[in-house]
């Protein structure tokens, strides 16, 4: 969250937000040390009491950015963090999301492994060992969480690579992944 944080030095405020408190005390720490434009705030977009106040407290429309989140979230969990991102753009926001896409695991399948566990590549395996399956988000995920056109309006979407940090063979990856552009979606004029 830090390093895209790090590429808007002329907006303000960025708030990067996070259920992990260690993520953002390590963003904040290392790729966000010195920006006086960037804040960091623990938030839970599963708990709709919570992602409302945060809203109220960057003043109400907001454009939201997401990386390699929305896979994570499980299915009991979807529809709430959908309807709460939606409240977060409001009329005037957009939301940009970039997830791996579910072919990323055989690809990652393919780089060299590091002699770890799982064969995979050691940088992965340690995401592995917190639990974290890159179970993947593409279009038909795009599609089911954002599908009412009532709510949705995607601006545009497809697919897209997700460039990592260098891996054993001292190439850094190229992970398929999708993403989108979406706003609120404007109320539909009646035909006579």
């Amino acid at each position: 969250m830090g390093e895209e944080a790090r590429g808007l030095p002329n907006i303000s405020p960025v708030v990067c937000a996070d259920v992990s408190q260690a993520a953002l005390a390590l963003a904040e720490q290392t790729t966000c040390a010195g920006l006086s434009n960037v804040q960091f705030e623990l938030l839970d977009m599963t708990d709709s009491s919570a992602t409302a106040a945060f809203s109220e407290r960057l003043g109400g429309d907001a454009n939201v950015y997401t990386r390699g989140v929305l896979h994570l979230i499980k299915e009991k969990h979807r529809a709430t963090v959908a309807d709460n991102l939606h409240a977060m753009i409001g009329k005037r926001g957009i939301f940009y999301f970039y997830e791996t896409d579910s072919t990323a695991l055989d690809y990652l399948l393919t780089k060299p492994a590091d002699n770890s566990a799982s064969g995979l590549p050691a940088v992965m395996q340690k995401v592995l060992e917190h639990g974290i399956l890159p179970s993947g988000f593409g279009a038909e995920a795009h599609e089911q969480w954002f599908s009412d056109p009532n709510k949705w309006d995607t601006i545009s979407a497809g697919p897209t690579t997700l460039t990592t940090i260098a891996f054993a063979d001292g190439e850094p990856g190229a992970v398929p992944s999708f993403f989108a552009l979406m706003r609120a979606s404007s109320p539909k004029e009646c035909e006579v």
